[in-house]
């Protein structure tokens, strides 16, 4: 298992690069900041925004929103495929 390690670690690397780049072409103003690394996100907003999770909880999106709801924090699973991501950022479009 450890002998897989640096790939595993290369590949969590790209996929968070891969979600960042996705999130910074949500046309938005609510986003003002993105930050991160590897799969460990933060997406910053303009603004309080506590509905949000409960709005996405409706469309099968489990968020957690730190800082007096102002930051959405990413923290998925290292094994989640870009289909997968993909599917949460339309749902995070859809929602912002």
């Amino acid at each position: 298992m450890v002998d897989h390690l640096p790939g595993e670690l290369e590949n969590i690397k790209k996929k968070g690069k891969y979600i960042k780049e996705k999130l910074e072409k949500i046309n938005t103003f609510k986003i003002v900041d993105i930050r991160g690394k590897g799969l460990m996100i933060g997406i910053e907003l303009d603004e309080p925004f506590p509905e949000l999770r409960e709005r996405a909880f409706e469309k099968g999106l489990l968020l957690n929103m730190i800082s007096s709801n102002t930051v959405i924090r990413l923290l998925p699973s290292l094994t989640i495929s870009y289909e997968e991501i993909d599917e949460i950022i339309k749902k995070l479009e859809e929602l912002l």
